[in-house]
């Protein structure tokens, strides 16, 4: 993970992603702040992802250019970090957790773990796809994957 300070800024940590729309495959560095101002600890991707605003900054690593990308066009996002699949997850340990395909309307399948709520009156797939955040965290072999829920197709 690298640092990333500016005499204006705040200091962030820079975390590796892959972001995938409509139109390409980018991979760069997302910004995340030590201390989290939504949740106890260090921001997580999750976090972000699940934030009203609209816009995310990612530099992209091709360039090193800072882009502001329309979360409402981000199909998935996985965090390429190694670890990520420990940290950026680790506050969902006592869920639940159930092996999931995913087929998007732009006909990419992704498989993996997602979690689910540990209550046991809400702990089903369906439960999850209708809860209000915006993306879920699929935990895949490539990383931790936030998949946008409004480009499922569907999930079995």
């Amino acid at each position: 993970m690298l640092h990333f300070v500016s005499d204006l800024s705040i200091p962030k940590r820079l975390v590796r992603v892959s972001v995938t729309s409509a139109m390409e495959t980018v991979e760069g560095f997302l910004f995340l702040a030590d201390q989290s101002e939504h949740s106890a600890g260090a921001e997580r991707v999750g976090h972000i992802l699940n934030q009203p605003e609209r816009f995310l900054p990612i530099r992209e690593a091709r360039d090193e250019r800072v882009f502001l990308y329309n979360k409402n066009a981000i199909q998935s996002l996985t965090v390429l970090e190694p670890g990520s699949r420990e940290w950026e997850v680790e506050e969902l340990e006592f869920s639940p957790a159930e092996k999931v395909e995913i087929t998007l309307v732009s006909g990419a399948v992704l498989r993996g773990i997602t979690y689910l709520d540990p209550r046991p009156e809400k702990s089903r797939v369906s439960d999850l796809v209708n809860r209000p955040e915006k993306f879920i965290p699929l935990v895949r072999e490539e990383g931790v994957t936030y998949v946008a829920k409004k480009f499922i197709l569907r999930v079995g």
